[in-house]
């Protein structure tokens, strides 16, 4: 694993890294389409402060 310490994490088959909430935010709006949703097992939290 490279980059222990910092907010992005590496593997050889995987990279991740911390997301902002607007990021977070719209991934919401995605996943809680319909035609998305039906693929997904997904409870959705509303955020406090939309």
């Amino acid at each position: 694993m490279n980059l222990i310490e910092s907010k992005t994490i590496e593997t050889e088959k995987l990279v991740l890294k911390s997301s902002k909430v607007e990021e977070q935010k719209r991934l919401c709006e995605i996943l809680e389409r319909p035609e998305v949703s039906k693929w997904y097992l997904i409870v959705v939290k509303k955020h406090a402060n939309n």
